[in-house]
């Protein structure tokens, strides 16, 4: 009989945690694919069904559920990667739940935590289980290829297990990290900075809330934008829907798809306000100077964008968005201080590098997640650049710390002139 501990008595200790990563990467895929295949069986029930089989049905779900963690679909003509954002939050958030049961049931002092009989705090989640927790994850990516495989779309290998994995270790250590700090996954998000080797600990600190707060300002400013778009297009939007047909069940299922195309949605519209913009097709263009489209896929929410032709001068103005971005994270910035191992000039310098560089990184790799080729042909190009999104973004940015720097450098003698004048006026 199993110890509470998971060993025999009086026999060495029998290593249970590679059982319970595998254990808990089973529980995650599965649980995220029941969400990802329910609308897509509703769907097929309420049409009727038609010719397609449930078996069809089934890999049809599997192969959205790949997708969603950056798995592209191989079709005839070139291959579907772009990613709903929003889906991918579902596997996501199932590993992280996972991780979260997997290291409560492994530590040992878990009943007499949650009870109050122990002070001690949570254990985090041993190394080898979630290292068989990612690899699991992965390998089930690899079968689940093998079954959704069809002769419409064919899922990449390296992918399904390159992309299950990353997902798996990602939402686990999140998870493993939450349970630590008392269950919460915002608590756990809140301790990822703590991960950062002590040298480094102070330098992140310093940066980490003033790339953040400039990042949340420019996607804020994307989601506004969104909205006047989508106002402004009302009409349009309304007619799609009426265009498009299928009941109020298809009406539901366009609007779960734009749901979960909202994050992508609003990375564009930011990266619209950047100055670069965006593409929807080969030949497209949707930026602050000019709107060039051609044939769009059938989303009602694209009635947002502006009619094709030159935009007018003044919206070239949207690029102070990313302006006042650094202006915001500038003066999150200037809030700690100046630094005391460095001289005033070195530490401004090396205070607008990094939070500039920082901010237009991580646009950059919002731009990269949030794209991706949408099929074959004219599709094969949907999304910002990244590269041309982090360099307009840091140069914004920059601009915007430079104006905080030089008013906080060019007040204060303005100030003291001012003052001496008076002193010297009878």
């Amino acid at each position: 009989m199993l110890s509470v501990s998971g060993s025999l008595p009086g026999a060495d200790v029998i290593p249970l945690t590679p059982a319970a990563g595998a254990l808990a990467a089973f529980q995650a895929a599965a649980a995220s694919l029941v969400v990802v295949l329910v609308p897509v069986v509703l769907t097929w029930v309420a049409s009727g069904g038609g010719t397609t089989s449930w078996l069809e049905v089934v890999q049809l779900g599997t192969a959205l559920w790949l997708l969603a963690q950056h798995t592209g679909l191989a079709v005839d003509g070139g291959h579907l990667g772009l990613v709903p954002l929003g889906a991918a939050l579902i596997p996501l958030l199932a590993c992280a739940y996972a991780g979260i049961r997997v290291s409560r049931s492994l530590d040992p002092q878990a009943d007499r935590i949650a009870s109050g009989a122990s002070r001690a705090q949570p254990t985090p989640m041993p190394r080898s289980a979630l290292v068989t927790m990612a690899l699991t994850h992965g390998a089930i990516g690899a079968l689940a290829a093998s079954l959704a495989a069809t002769d419409l779309a064919r899922p990449i290998l390296w992918q399904a297990v390159a992309g299950p994995t990353v997902i798996a270790a990602l939402g686990g250590g999140l998870g493993s990290l939450a349970y630590a700090q008392g269950g919460r996954l915002r608590a756990g998000l809140a301790a990822v900075p703590r991960l950062v080797p002590d040298a480094l600990a102070g330098e992140v600190r310093r940066y980490l809330a003033p790339v953040g707060l400039t990042v949340a300002v420019q996607l804020g400013a994307g989601a506004l934008a969104l909205l006047v778009g989508l106002g402004f297009g009302a009409g349009r939007v309304i007619d799609l829907y009426a265009a498009l047909g299928g009941g109020f069940v298809g009406a539901a299922m366009i609007t779960l798809l734009q749901l979960l195309l909202l994050p992508n949605l609003v990375i564009w519209a930011a990266c619209l306000l950047a100055g670069p913009g965006f593409a929807l097709g080969t030949g497209t263009e949707i930026s602050p100077l000019t709107s060039t489209l051609g044939p769009l896929p059938a989303l009602p929410v694209l009635g947002a964008l502006p009619d094709p032709g030159p935009m007018p001068g003044y919206a070239i103005a949207v690029v102070a968005s990313g302006v006042l971005a650094g202006v915001v994270g500038g003066s999150r910035l200037l809030r700690a201080g100046e630094r005391a191992d460095r001289s005033p000039i070195l530490g401004a310098i090396q205070d607008l590098l990094v939070l500039a560089g920082g901010s237009g990184l991580a646009l950059g790799v919002l731009a990269w997640a949030s794209g991706g080729p949408a099929g074959p042909g004219r599709m094969s190009q949907v999304g910002p650049t990244p590269w041309l999104v982090a360099g307009t973004v840091a140069i914004e940015v920059m601009i915007g710390v430079a104006l905080v720097v030089l008013v906080r450098q060019v007040a204060p003698a303005l100030a003291d002139a001012l003052a001496r004048r008076r002193t010297r006026t009878p």
